[in-house]
């Protein structure tokens, strides 16, 4: 299987993958995935990476606009504009996502987290 097929395939799961420290690949909910898959994700996991990587590239240029100057407040942030998500869509770019364990409400895939982390680090601090 690829790469890709094997996002796809966790994806059709409802299962969201996040990069965690630069180099660990993170997903949940951790029963849907299969020891088959998790050992495939294994195999993959280089361009698993890439993938990931990628996708979190394209979030972070789309939010980038999006964020002023300190000491102006964070916005909520929109990956794809004029995209509307459905209640278990993620908020920000729109793809579906999982059911949240800790009830309804906006929620956020892990690539954008990920991205808005990146976002967030990278902002000039005030008076800096």
């Amino acid at each position: 299987m690829t790469a890709q097929a094997l996002l796809g395939v966790l994806s059709d799961l409802g299962v969201s993958l996040r990069i965690l420290g630069g180099d660990r690949i993170a997903f949940r909910p951790k029963d849907r995935v299969t020891a088959a898959l998790k050992a495939e994700l294994v195999a993959r996991k280089p361009e698993v990476m890439a993938l990931l990587t990628e996708e979190i590239a394209w979030r972070v240029s789309a939010m980038k606009p999006q964020l002023p100057p300190p000491p102006a407040p964070i916005p909520v942030f929109t990956a794809r504009p004029g995209r509307r998500p459905g209640p278990d869509d993620c908020q920000c770019c729109g793809n579906a996502m999982p059911p949240d364990p800790t009830g309804p409400g906006p929620q956020q895939c892990g690539l954008c987290v990920e991205a808005i982390c990146q976002l967030l680090a990278n902002r000039p601090k005030l008076g800096a």
